[in-house]
């Protein structure tokens, strides 16, 4: 390669990154706007800009009305994306376990996180743990943290073999997410001891946890929780994501909440 040619593929490299480096600004824009308009306006200017920018993608298809629409819309991104990566050589079978590590796979797996969700919302919960699955199985260190959604549906399943996998595997008996379901997996086998005991330490980290269970939170406080997205550990929000993340275990297990209030929480 001679120097002049080095030299255009240089003012290449610096043309991308000043187009990605202001379609991610336009993006930032979008996310802080006041308004569904000004969002989607920005959003598309940042498309403009960047027609590769995944991200600006993602954010428009949540103003869309329809469900089906929105799922759809993320699968075919998903798979214009893989795709993408496997051109680039950058999806290979040397790279399944080393997902999000590779920072031009974050988008993909935000993308599969969307779905996910979205098919939560939707009560398609075996599709979802399909996503999740495959999700540990690109990225193990599970940097997004869907194992802690994935726990609360194999428990709801009766997976629990798998629930008790995934707990060890990822030692999280600690953590008030992932505390919460192993209370009601062992509850559902009759391990009443364990269940307590897990609790125990559980409600020790967090005492918030209790005001959940037995509804003792204010409408005032409960709305200002709405948009919790982030917490200090032993915190009202962790205890309130926690409870929101597993409310479809707690509501398809009554004779639980029936159990620990007559056993657990009995002074």
């Amino acid at each position: 390669m001679t120097q002049e040619e080095m030299k255009i593929d240089l003012e290449k490299i610096d043309q991308k990154f000043l187009m990605q480096e202001e379609s991610d600004e336009l993006l930032g824009k979008a996310r802080a706007a006041r308004s569904a308009k000004k969002a989607i306006e920005f959003a598309k200017k940042a498309l403009q800009v960047w027609p590769e920018n995944i991200d600006a993608e993602r954010f428009l298809i949540e103003f869309e009305d329809d469900e089906l629409v929105m799922i759809q819309k993320t699968k075919d991104l998903i798979a214009r994306e893989e795709a993408s990566l496997k051109k680039q050589r950058i999806y290979t079978k040397e790279s399944v376990g080393h997902f999000w590590g590779i920072i031009e796979t974050r988008p993909l797996m935000r993308l599969k996180n969307d779905l996910a969700r979205m098919f939560l919302e939707m009560n398609k919960r075996k599709e979802a743990i399909a996503v999740y699955e495959e999700m540990l199985k690109l990225c193990p260190n599970d940097n997004i943290g869907v194992r802690f959604l994935l726990l609360g549906q194999y428990v709801f399943f009766e997976e629990y073999e798998k629930a008790e996998r995934l707990s060890k595997k990822y030692g999280d008996v600690v953590s008030t997410f992932m505390s919460l379901p192993m209370v009601v997996c062992y509850y559902k086998q009759d391990n009443y001891q364990k269940a307590k005991s897990i609790w125990k330490n559980m409600t020790t980290r967090n005492k918030h946890m209790v005001r959940f269970i037995t509804q003792q939170i204010s409408d005032e406080e409960l709305e200002a929780l709405e948009d919790a997205h982030c917490y200090q550990l032993g915190s009202l929000e962790e205890a309130y994501m926690a409870y929101r993340d597993n409310i479809h275990l707690l509501t398809a297990n009554p004779s639980f909440l029936e159990w620990l209030t007559e056993h657990v929480l009995v002074k």
